[in-house]
């Protein structure tokens, strides 16, 4: 008999509080390759909740984008620029087809997160299923494992932002204004050191 088998879950609480959904319960998210595309449903998360009727409006555009480098104005541009018509309503299948084009490396960072998500989620239906069943070692082990993932994922949530944070300080310089009578670059064309 192994020693997982010996100790009993007597006192432990009931039901994990960690393990509330099922995988097949929870959005799955989009193909890494089509990351962006397939309408609302390709969409990032939070932008997808802000596009529910599969269309944008620039203040929902805004909201979402802003991120504090570029200008309202040029984030319009920028709008405009992907939806082409100019009527305030940009279709998220433009804003997916935009984004699709300038993934380049991110698309093995995509690839590989879409990986890990389903991956975990897996590995929470399983515990969600084994875990009363499992002796006081067997559940320890679990909750160990649980930690050293949320712990290997927060070390790399700092890395990320880190990396943002930098990117970020590079970007805070403003670009130097045009000379008087120069039209200014577009948006495309911009470049910040």
């Amino acid at each position: 008999m192994s020693a997982p088998a010996l100790l009993s879950r007597s006192s432990l609480p009931k039901g994990p509080p960690w393990v509330h959904l099922s995988y097949a319960e929870v959005p799955q998210p989009a193909v890494p390759k089509t990351f962006f595309s397939g309408g609302a449903g390709g969409l990032p998360r939070r932008l997808a909740l802000l596009a529910d009727d599969g269309k944008l409006s620039f203040e929902e555009f805004n909201a979402y984008f802003a991120d504090g480098i570029l200008t309202t104005e040029e984030l319009q541009e920028l709008f405009y620029s992907i939806d082409g018509r100019q009527n305030n309503n940009l279709d998220t299948d433009k804003l997916s087809d935009y984004f699709s084009q300038h993934l380049g490396e991110y698309i093995n960072v995509l690839s590989a997160l879409e990986s890990l998500n389903i991956a975990i989620l897996k590995a929470m239906d399983k515990t969600k299923e084994e875990y009363q069943g499992s002796s006081v070692l067997g559940q320890f082990v679990t909750r160990f494992m649980l930690r050293e993932t949320s712990s290997q994922l927060l070390s790399l949530q700092r890395s990320l932002q880190c990396a943002m944070e930098a990117v970020e300080d590079s970007c805070q310089a403003t670009p130097p204004l045009p000379a008087p009578g120069k039209k200014p670059r577009s948006i495309e064309q911009k470049t910040y050191k």
